[in-house]
């Protein structure tokens, strides 16, 4: 084979890496660890093989206009319901007996369609999610009346809204649905508490989450949007209303290439600019 031969197909099999796969993809991890023990040697932990964690929480939602282009101001206050692994829920955590896992978000949300009773919105990237690790021997739990209890725990890690999630709110049925992924801030997240499952921690660029929710704004069912929260400031219209919401959330991390596509990747490039020298010469 010639020297042109191999480099078009050192070219050719690099090219599909080169072109079509991003160069840092996400992937949920399962596995995890999550050590409340790592925030304050007075919490239980670690907890292992956890897959993801599942969540009620409360809604506020405001927007000047219920229109296209029209902005949502929204802020979450919740609270982990159960850690979830291959085999169901994880028992044994002491999770809402002994310890709470909390957490505040504010986000911004632009309304980008309005079909019949559908609004459908999408999210605006900066948003922040707080969470928090707290002690229930010496204290209360959250309560919905107040909003210093979702924050008064340890703080240990926040994420930050990159802009791609996408929802709606069904305005016949009063309730919606919510997609959307998060960023973890390095900076603002305390090491050990976040461990993937080869034993590597969490606290880094690359980090991220994922979150499936559904929202409710009627749960008691009486066809008006009228739920109101001492710690939040309710409002009862689709302007200016708040929710019930539950879900999920995952964890996720960028994947880097793997060393043989590195490989290729260099080898076309080299023979790309050693082709290209030879022919500057023979000039």
């Amino acid at each position: 084979m010639t020297k042109r031969k191999q480099l078009l197909a050192a070219m050719a099999v690099a090219a599909p890496f080169m072109f079509a796969a991003p160069a840092h993809a996400e992937f949920i991890i399962s596995g995890w660890t999550i050590d409340p023990s790592a925030a304050d040697a007075g919490l239980p932990g670690p907890f292992t093989g956890v897959d993801q964690i599942t969540f009620n929480a409360i809604v506020e939602a405001d927007t000047d206009a219920v229109a296209v282009g029209s902005t949502y101001d929204v802020r979450v206050l919740g609270t982990a319901t159960s850690l979830i692994g291959g085999g169901g829920i994880i028992g044994g955590t002491g999770l809402n007996d002994t310890w709470e896992l909390t957490f505040e978000g504010d986000f911004q949300t632009v309304i980008t369609g309005i079909a019949g009773d559908v609004i459908q919105f999408s999210h605006l990237a900066g948003g922040v999610l707080d969470f928090y690790l707290d002690d229930l021997t010496d204290g209360g739990q959250a309560n919905t009346a107040d909003a210093g209890t979702y924050t008064d725990g340890i703080f240990f890690a926040q994420f930050i809204d990159d802009g791609t999630g996408e929802g709606s709110i069904n305005t016949s049925a009063l309730d919606g649905q919510d997609d959307f992924s998060a960023d973890l801030n390095p900076e603002n997240t305390l090491s050990g508490v976040l461990i993937n499952a080869e034993g590597e921690d969490l606290d880094r660029e690359g980090t991220g989450m994922v979150v499936d929710s559904n929202f409710d704004l009627d749960p008691d069912d009486n066809n008006t949007i009228d739920t109101t929260y001492g710690a939040l400031d309710c409002g009862a219209s689709l302007a200016s209303h708040c929710a019930e919401e539950d879900g999920s959330a995952r964890l996720t991390e960028a994947q880097v290439p793997e060393p043989a596509v590195l490989g290729l990747l260099g080898l076309g490039l080299l023979g790309l600019g050693a082709h290209s020298l030879r022919r500057r010469n023979r000039a």
